[in-house]
Formats: C-alpha cells, sequence, structure tokens
C-alpha cells in the first residue's frame, strides 16, 4: 500500500495533501478513505526521506524533498 501511495504522489506531479490521496486511493484501500490513516502513510515516506512535507496555512503538503528545500530557503 505504502508504494501505491508513493506511486500516486509522483504520478501526479504536484503536492498533495491527505485529502487528495484519501480521494484518490479510498476506492482501492478502504482504510485510505480515513485521512488520518493517508496522513500516518504519507509521513511514513517522509520518514523514509522519499517525500518531504511542508506547511501551507493550517494544512500539510507533501511533495519531493527539494522543493521542500526551496520553500524553506524563500523564509
Amino acid at each position: 500500500m505504502e508504494q501505491d501511495v508513493l506511486d500516486f504522489v509522483v504520478a501526479t506531479k504536484q503536492s498533495l495533501g491527505a485529502n487528495e490521496v484519501s480521494g484518490g486511493l479510498g476506492a482501492k484501500y478502504l482504510s485510505l478513505r480515513h485521512t488520518t490513516h493517508a496522513s500516518s502513510v504519507l509521513n511514513s515516506l517522509v520518514s523514509k526521506r522519499s517525500r518531504g512535507k511542508i506547511k501551507v496555512a493550517h494544512s500539510y503538503y507533501f511533495t519531493i524533498p527539494v522543493e521542500v528545500v526551496m520553500d524553506r530557503l524563500k523564509r
């Protein structure tokens, strides 16, 4: 399931939140219908350094690590 989430995020070629992952893969994996579970899978990918996480307003978005570094340098 984690690999499918990674493939989904890579295929969209944009930053995604847990809601978008939940909506996109919720039909295939019932547990991913819950945004808390989608968020924990995405956080697992962050801890493995295959994705990065940025905060925009009150939400977190998951993207490539290079984009996270660029975002932090802008601040």
